[in-house]
């Protein structure tokens, strides 16, 4: 593995969010049939979206590229969202709806950890902030519907 720096953690950020817009879209198509879980997706998909864009212009904002220390690296390898990534290449429709919500809740916590890291290294700032918050609203709506079928909300949602 080569050596973790922030620009590479940011581009796998990145990578992540691309293959969350393509997995949730495709997860969306696939179950139409499903209004509610259909919903779901295609919520999840356009945030994902707005998310990409975000850590895009903050990579841009990056200045040269700085090594991060081996206790910052062995955590964000320990917590590595890339793991994920060859599940996300297909959908794997063998598996139940309730499956396929649990697969889709542990990547978004995994996803609030690995952009935790991340903040932790290149310290606060307003944009990681808000993908934290909203990772942590994918989360906190995926487990409601998982345990009560409660309606999904993304972005586009209020939250009054």
């Amino acid at each position: 593995m080569s050596e973790m720096t922030v620009k590479r953690a940011i581009e796998t950020a990145i990578k992540a969010e691309e293959l969350g817009i393509t997995f949730y879209s495709e997860l969306a198509r696939k179950l139409s049939a499903n209004q509610e879980l259909k919903s779901v997706f295609e919520l999840l998909s356009k945030d994902e979206v707005e998310h990409k864009r975000q850590f895009t212009d903050l990579l841009k904002g990056i200045k040269g590229d700085v090594s991060i220390s081996k206790l910052d690296s062995a955590f964000m390898s320990g917590v590595d969202i890339a793991s994920y990534f060859p599940a996300m290449e297909t959908v794997n429709m063998n598996l139940k709806p309730s499956e396929i919500l649990k697969s889709a809740y542990d990547f978004e916590k995994d996803s609030v950890l690995y952009y935790s890291a991340i903040r932790d290294i290149i310290g606060t700032n307003p944009v990681i902030d808000e993908i934290i918050r909203m990772e942590k609203l994918h989360m906190t709506q995926l487990f409601k519907y998982i345990s009560t079928e409660r309606k999904f909300r993304g972005l586009s949602d209020s939250w009054d």
